[in-house]
């Protein structure tokens, strides 16, 4: 048997939402569990109902509305989850700069791990699809939010950048998700807009005082180092095996 995924975001997310009230019903459970990507026989055995009763909870309007409620719900906390992940990584970069630029040259900047997602691809293919759709317009708020801040002072280790290298790589890990056939053709027009997010931020912005020749301070020195290790180090892949 596998061993489970005590750091799951989702399955965390999942007992939240039991504790929030005193009795869930099987019908509003089923609802929640959709946000997984399990057979309708194993489902039934899970709550211990029948397959007809879930086939038949499947065809009301009102469980779709449920499904469709907490695919939201789950969406804004996992959003949320990466902000905090982006601002705890931009503490350990400062913490990182605070050493002299011949220690920090050739080590990486600390990584936060991905442990919380090392589950994904038990998610549900229309959650998967959803995400990616969020992720990406709200990495494409943060995109705007970042150029037009771009010649403030410490841009470059604003909150906001390492909040969107953190969405990045969350959409990385995405792209590895096992879609069934008739679902790649979504799949792929989400992939599409993640790539044209990537390039509406222009991260060459960053790097524009290399080219020019300007870096002549240790502070804009460190700056390159930093951006170098973001674009390089937070594209680890998790294997989705």
């Amino acid at each position: 048997m596998k061993k489970k995924n005590e750091n799951s975001l989702l399955d965390k997310f999942f007992i939240q939402k039991i504790n929030e009230s005193d009795s869930y019903s099987s019908f509003k459970y089923s609802a929640l569990l959709s946000l997984k990507n399990i057979l309708l026989k194993d489902l039934a055995r899970m709550l211990n109902v029948s397959y007809g009763a879930l086939r038949k909870w499947r065809a009301e309007k009102k469980f779709w509305e449920l499904v469709d409620q907490f695919h939201s719900e789950y969406i804004n906390h996992l959003i949320e989850h990466l902000e905090k992940r982006g601002k705890r990584q931009k503490q350990l970069a400062d913490e990182y700069f605070e050493k002299p630029i011949k220690e920090i040259t050739h080590i990486p900047i600390p990584e936060l791990g991905w442990a919380e997602f090392l589950d994904l691809k038990t998610y549900s293919p229309p959650l998967v699809l959803e995400t990616l759709e969020r992720v990406s317009k709200y990495m494409e708020s943060l995109a705007e939010k970042i150029k037009s801040q771009k010649n403030a002072e410490h841009t470059k280790r604003d909150p906001d950048v390492a909040i969107f290298f953190q969405c990045d790589s969350f959409l990385s890990f995405l792209k590895q998700y096992p879609f069934p056939k008739k679902r790649a053709k979504q799949h792929l027009s989400a992939v599409k807009h993640r790539e044209e997010t990537q390039q509406k931020t222009d991260h060459g912005f960053l790097v524009d005082s290399l080219a020019m020749g300007v870096l002549h301070s240790e502070e804009q020195r460190k700056e390159l180092i930093y951006l170098a290790h973001s674009l390089i180090g937070n594209y680890v892949a998790i294997e989705m095996n």
